[in-house]
């Protein structure tokens, strides 16, 4: 289950360093100058464990946070990196993530439709506000095709998407990387 082309890329001391940062971050702390050895070996094999199944270490942290604070005042180090979240993990989000890229391909593909079945002009089609097109969606299209001022626009709600969820990340990415005859 992958939900970012870059987790497995990232060097496991990076990958760590994200999930750590990413914990921290969200209990609203500085990351102490030293931990024991069985927070470092959780910390430690856990990060194996996401970054060998292409985990986003981002989207892990939050979700597993969120999931804690629920029922939790403090979320411990242990609920983060227990076996029984990342299955969990695994169960709830493989279908959400692959609802994910089906909404962002649904939405490329009305791109595709509008300019090309429809005939109309692209810009008119990016700027059209009532075609239900997310801002990473319209902002990746824009920058692809070289519109700068309209990927202007879309760029604030763009990187909000992608930030908030890494399978804009993914998917935007693999677009703009992609040769224009393979769309």
């Amino acid at each position: 289950m992958s939900s970012s082309p870059d987790s497995s890329a990232l060097s496991l001391s990076d990958f760590l360093r994200e999930l750590k940062n990413t914990y921290w971050m969200f209990r609203g702390l500085d990351e102490p100058e030293t931990t024991t050895r069985q927070a470092a070996d959780q910390w430690l094999k856990l990060a194996d464990d996401l970054r060998r199944r292409g985990v986003n270490p981002r989207r892990y942290v939050r979700w597993a946070y969120k999931q804690f604070r629920e029922t939790n005042a403090t979320v411990w180090v242990n609920m983060i990196t227990s076996p029984k979240t990342v299955a969990r993990f695994e169960q709830e989000i493989g279908d959400t993530l692959a609802r994910e890229r089906l909404l962002i391909q649904l939405q490329l593909d009305t791109v595709f439709f509008q300019t090309q079945g429809r005939a109309r002009n692209l810009r008119e089609v990016l700027e059209d506000e009532l075609l239900d097109l997310g801002d990473a969606v319209r902002y990746a299209v824009a920058r692809k095709a070289g519109m700068t001022d309209v990927a202007d626009r879309w760029r604030r709600g763009a990187d909000l998407d992608i930030l908030n969820e890494p399978v804009y990340a993914e998917a935007l990415s693999a677009f703009l990387s992609a040769d224009s005859h393979g769309q």
